[in-house]
């Protein structure tokens, strides 16, 4: 926290005015809030400390003189505990608030904006809270949050109403779990700072007074009960009266209790302050958040949807593929009861005209094609029957040599019957073997036989099988290079975000409050050398990010700051020293950035040549010598 004195130019007589501490760039963990709240005590520490003991020593003293009145009365401390905090933290949220955040100069400015009609409502919240604390237990603490930071967004709202469009109710249902568990472990905090400081109290007491008012007389009293051999039950309820009705301790007990109650009202300010800072873009974490999660909605429903396209194509394929052996066996099935091919062909080798092969073998290959003959449909036999007489067949022709003088007669009577089998159709060729054969019966053709074979036989000479298994081919081919191509295309998305994540992913978690890489692992001048050729092609925002940037890794080469996941910006600065010149440098960079960021400057070479006089002044003489560890820490840098 910086603090760098104005003058209130207002006034006529110039006076110089307090100092309205400039809030740096913080996590929003409870730890940093409670940092906050002991630079604001260090700041405003008279301020504070006169409010403190205007509401805590007369409520200590109440209860003192409640305890000697009757020890009973002594139980009520707790409450009134927690009712006078209601008081002490309203004006201790207002003044810290409207110094922290608003454009008041003076502590005393800062008291005039604490209302009553906030005192009254924060008493009676404290009221609620304590019966919810008694009926609900812990189930208290996540419906006070409810109602929380009221004194702050009215010490904002009545500064500027329309500075802050947050409403605080949309501000804390966006982090509520946060904020309970940071009320949670401030609570804890709290109790055992109360602890701490009770019994530092004590020890002093006995010390610099020889008066304690805690372990010393609880010693004495173990001592004497101990010399009369008591049971435990009696040292647990000597102590427990000792404890809760003693007046001094209890007076004491009060003073520690609103103590380190202030201190934790401060952090909760703190908290506030980061939630503030987060709405109203003054901190770079919300671009953080919205980056990293723009990045997961981006890059999640890719191979999602590569997933499901690939499952539902390998469904279908499975459907298809499926169903085709299944039809291709019925088909198979259906073909042999009604194509007999063998058995039909030998009754057509025992017609006459086919007497002269000896056996039914390889090469009558002539006797198979007449017997499909007989079995195709009429339309599709002619067809068949051109194809078949092209050929020369080995049959044939032995039948030729065997005859003694009517190899002649016997092949035109062949080709008669050929002639006669393709004019008649499928009765004449039935026919003609009972003809020629007076005794020989002729076998009837079975119905199965007759009504199956043309539709199968259709089936089989359009191709049907063959174009499907095609069909089931080319798309399992297309799926498979789609998918080729999606996880080609998939990695090289990765492996070209990867690159830009070292150096640009730096950039842009600038933007964010916390460095995601490691600057240190890329030079220093590299870094200044890409901020100038980025402010050459025009873009003055990245540039400034780079000098950042470059700033970061000079100085963890330097050895003043060690890389770890969670650094910020004020991190790397409060190593450098908030009283240095490269602080100082680092400082005027991070200020010009902050609003070039946010929009509420444009990005015009102005800000670029003030970041890097800033940067010229400061680091830039120091790149080509980098062995300056203990210079830089101890500021001298001539």
């Amino acid at each position: 926290m910086n603090q760098n004195p104005t003058l209130d130019a207002t006034t006529s007589d110039r006076r110089e005015t307090a100092a309205v501490p400039q809030v740096d760039l913080r996590g929003l963990s409870l730890l940093n809030s409670i940092d906050l709240a002991f630079h604001a005590l260090r700041w405003q520490w008279k301020g504070l400390l006169l409010t403190y003991l205007a509401i805590a020593l007369p409520t200590a003293c109440a209860i003192a003189g409640f305890s000697m009145i009757d020890y009973r009365l002594a139980w009520c401390a707790p409450v009134l505990w927690v009712l006078v905090s209601g008081p002490l933290g309203v004006v201790i949220a207002t003044t810290m608030t409207a110094l922290l955040m608003g454009n008041a100069t003076t502590y005393r400015e800062a008291l005039g904006q604490v209302r009553f009609k906030v005192i009254v409502m924060s008493i009676l919240r404290r009221m609620v809270a304590l019966a919810g604390l008694l009926m609900c237990g812990i189930g208290s603490l996540v419906a006070a949050v409810h109602f929380t930071f009221q004194p702050e967004n009215h010490a904002l709202r009545s500064r500027r109403k329309s500075g802050h469009e947050h409403h605080l109710k949309k501000l804390i249902s966006s982090h509520h779990s946060d904020l309970v568990v940071n009320a949670f472990g401030l609570g804890i905090w709290i109790f055992c700072l109360s602890i701490v400081l009770l019994i530092s109290a004590d020890v002093l007491a006995e010390v610099w007074f020889g008066a304690s008012f805690c372990l010393g007389p609880l010693l004495k009293m173990n001592q004497g009960l101990a010399a009369v051999d008591a049971v435990p039950e009696e040292y647990w309820e000597i102590s427990t009266l000792f404890l809760t009705t003693d007046p001094r301790l209890l007076f004491a007990a009060t003073l520690c209790v609103l103590a380190a109650f202030s201190l934790g009202r401060l952090a909760w300010v703190g908290e506030y302050i980061n939630l503030r800072v987060r709405e109203d873009c003054w901190d770079l974490e919300l671009a953080m958040n919205q980056a990293a999660h723009d990045i997961r909605r981006k890059s999640t429903p890719r191979p999602l949807r590569v997933g499901l396209l690939a499952l539902a194509t390998l469904g279908l394929l499975s459907l298809i593929l499926g169903n085709a052996p299944l039809s291709a066996r019925a088909a198979d099935t259906a073909q042999v009861p009604s194509h007999p091919v063998v058995p039909q062909a030998r009754k057509t080798l025992e017609q006459p005209e086919y007497r002269y092969f000896e056996h039914f073998n390889a090469d009558d290959v002539e006797g198979v094609e007449q017997a499909r003959e007989s079995l195709l449909p009429p339309r599709s036999r002619s067809s068949s029957s051109d194809a078949s007489s092209s050929r020369t067949l080995p049959g044939s022709m032995r039948s030729s040599k065997k005859g003694s003088g009517d190899g002649t007669e016997k092949k035109v009577q062949r080709s008669k019957s050929r002639s006669s089998s393709k004019g008649s159709g499928p009765s004449s060729s039935q026919s003609q073997p009972s003809s020629s054969q007076g005794s020989a019966p002729a076998e009837p053709a079975t119905p199965s036989s007759g009504m199956n074979a043309p539709s199968l036989d259709l089936s089989s000479l359009l191709g049907l099988g063959a174009v499907g298994t095609f069909l089931a081919y080319l798309i399992v081919a297309v799926v498979i290079v789609a998918i080729i191509v999606a996880i080609v295309m998939s990695i090289m998305a990765s492996l070209r975000s990867r690159e830009l994540e070292f150096t640009d992913a730096n950039t842009t978690a600038l933007e964010e409050g916390e460095i995601l890489s490691e600057p240190g692992l890329i030079p220093a001048d590299i870094y200044l050398a890409r901020a100038d050729e980025l402010a050459g092609l025009g873009r003055y925002r990245d540039a400034i990010a780079q000098l950042l940037l470059s700033g970061m890794s000079f100085a963890e080469r330097s050895g003043l700051v060690r890389y770890r996941r969670g650094l910020t910006l004020r991190d790397y600065q409060r190593a450098m020293g908030f009283e240095t010149d490269l602080s100082h440098g680092f400082s005027a960079i991070v200020r010009v950035f902050e609003p070039l960021e946010f929009g509420r400057q444009p990005h015009t070479a102005e800000a670029w040549l003030a970041a890097r006089t800033a940067y010229a002044s400061t680091f830039e003489p120091l790149i080509r010598n980098e062995s300056l560890p203990a210079a830089l820490r101890t500021g001298d840098l001539s």
